[in-house]
């Protein structure tokens, strides 16, 4: 049996916090009316949960740090060069 280590398939702990409140912020401003009563609900516990456990949350509309983290992982993967081809 083949075992896996989940933390190579995480975001690590800053960057998780810094999308997870993105992700909020676009839930209030892009779906809200279509969440429904439950959807709000729940997206109103999770981000009182998120703010408890990151009070240092980004100002609201902040997405250059987003960017830049994607920007870079782009990068390295560019860097790499496509996969080997499979025999």
């Amino acid at each position: 049996m083949t075992h896996v280590h989940l933390s190579l398939f995480m975001t690590p702990g800053r960057k998780a916090f810094e999308r997870a409140h993105y992700l909020g912020e676009q839930l209030r401003s892009t779906t809200w009316p279509e969440l429904g009563l439950a959807g709000r609900g729940l997206t109103d516990w999770l981000t009182s949960i998120l703010r408890a456990l990151d009070p240092a949350c980004p100002p609201p509309g902040a997405t250059l740090h987003l960017l830049l983290h994607r920007y870079l992982r782009e990068a390295a993967k560019a860097r790499k060069g496509p996969p080997e081809p499979r025999a």
